[in-house]
């Protein structure tokens, strides 16, 4: 389980996302951050493969207790050009 979050308040404030997202959003930002320097996550190129299900269990306090609802978190943070997002290999 992910014990710890580092969220840098004055960073959030200075892209001006203090409106446009919230704690989970942040919080769900470390995971992924922490999750791609894990040895064995799944990269592809300069991508890595997130694991829904890990998340979920990794991090109970975010509320996100379904795939749909990690990836509608996704998808959000797709649209504010925090991340970048691909489809999986076997989806094409």
């Amino acid at each position: 389980m992910k014990y710890s979050t580092t969220i840098n308040h004055a960073g959030i404030a200075s892209i001006d996302m203090i409106s446009k997202t919230d704690l989970v959003d942040w919080c769900l930002l470390d995971y992924i951050a922490n999750f791609e320097s894990c040895e064995n996550s799944k990269k592809l190129g300069d991508k890595v493969w997130l694991n829904f299900k890990h998340l979920i269990s990794e991090m109970p306090m975010l509320g996100l207790n379904k795939k749909s609802s990690v990836s509608m978190r996704v998808k959000k943070l797709r649209e504010l050009g925090l991340i970048e997002t691909i489809q999986s290999v076997a989806d094409q």
